[in-house]
């Protein structure tokens, strides 16, 4: 019962470590340009960004209230130093849009007046001067529940009702993370949000882009641990991140070709599955044997760190289905110049395919190209082609 739980094991330390630790494992390294992360401690940082001081984002949507929550911000700070650290929103979420409604408790619908106040326009003329002591810029933006979720009466550019009009990321961050590139600093975008964005710009105008989502609680301290090379990421994307809205069909149409890594034809910008890390893993040449896929994995790095082995079907019998399906993974952790075999179920069983005569999956003998590797990404896997 709820009622039996101690008053001292609410919001306790061992707590705070299992969000910090669900946070961590969340945190996917998009992309690293040259190396730039992990960054040096020892150095001067200008920490921008409408979501770098804000605690709200962190809690996503259909969350609690916890007791202390640390933004990215003092994640930051408390790695380097407050001296080391010039902190400026820099410019506001999302602009707001005309007629955007009011908040009602009565229909349970969230509305936050300050922040349609201060998304009326941006954070006013680009302050270049901050950025002249400083080795680098972090970024933090992104989305906000306060723009997505369910039936929110809610009205900004780019977002209607707590739903998006489009994946692309809002002007205003936009156009301010151009005038950051211009700095000639280096610059990492931290991009937290509940959903895959549209970067495309932002991909040739950051050199580092570290997909946060809504961490929780302790989801400052976890992107400052991944940033500052305290904790190697191993996070991967569960959905695709397409470059832009025409990637897309049209938002009403819920037909399957063309949306998804199962039917999209085109280039993703970042692949479903896809996550980088401080460590680089080879793969060896896979064996089914006895239902079993053995798939040997080794860190031809010096550090440390986890995979997500994933392993991907095509059906060569069905041409018309998908391009290729996710029928397994495992995160494990293998250290530096270490080769681990991991071992995943590959039966007929484990192969299923869409049937539209009974409408249901069901094993169907065959040949089938089974792709491992740590994306989706074509081009990154291996193959191997085995018959049921």
């Amino acid at each position: 019962q709820w009622s039996e739980i101690p008053d001292e094991l609410l919001a306790c330390d061992e707590h705070h470590e299992l969000a910090l630790d669900m946070a961590r494992e969340s945190m996917t390294l998009l992309q690293n340009k040259d190396n730039l992360l992990p960054l040096k401690k020892n150095a001067r940082y200008a920490v921008v960004g409408p979501n770098a001081a804000d605690s709200l984002v962190l809690w996503g949507n259909y969350n609690g209230i916890p007791r202390k929550t640390i933004t990215v911000l003092e994640g930051i700070t408390s790695k380097v130093g407050a001296d080391n650290v010039v902190y400026a929103k820099g410019c506001e979420i999302a602009v707001a849009a005309k007629d955007e409604g009011r908040y009602s408790e009565t229909e349970g619908n969230y509305h936050d007046e300050a922040l349609s106040r201060s998304a009326a326009g941006t954070a006013g003329e680009f302050d270049s001067e901050m950025f002249k002591d400083v080795d680098a810029i972090i970024y933090v933006g992104g989305l906000s529940p306060r723009l997505e979720g369910e039936e929110m009466r809610v009205n900004f550019e780019g977002f209607k009702g707590g739903d998006r009009t489009t994946i692309e990321l809002p002007a205003s961050q936009r156009e301010y993370i151009a005038q950051l590139a211009q700095t000639g600093k280096p610059v990492v975008f931290v991009n937290l949000s509940g959903s895959a964005v549209g970067i495309a710009p932002e991909v040739e105008n950051c050199d580092a882009i570290l997909q946060g989502w809504y961490g929780g609680q302790a989801g400052g301290e976890a992107v400052a641990d991944v940033l500052f090379g305290d904790y190697n990421p191993a996070g991967r994307l569960p959905v695709t991140f397409y470059a832009s809205d025409d990637d897309l069909p049209d938002f009403r149409n819920y037909d399957m070709p063309g949306h998804t890594y199962r039917y999209f034809q085109g280039k993703p910008l970042f692949a479903f599955g896809h996550g980088l890390s401080y460590s680089e893993f080879w793969y060896g040449l896979a064996k089914v044997k006895d239902g079993v896929m053995r798939i040997p994995v080794k860190n031809i790095s010096d550090v440390d760190g986890e995979e997500v082995v994933q392993v991907y079907v095509k059906s060569q019998n069905d041409p018309e289905g998908p391009i290729m399906s996710l029928r397994g993974f495992k995160r494990v952790p293998i250290k530096a110049g270490e080769t681990v075999v991991v071992e995943l179920p590959m039966a007929a069983e484990n192969i299923d395919l869409f049937n539209p005569e009974t409408g249901k999956l069901e094993a169907a003998a065959g040949v089938y190209d089974i792709f491992y590797g740590g994306t989706s990404e074509r081009s990154k896997l291996r193959k191997i082609s085995i018959r049921f």
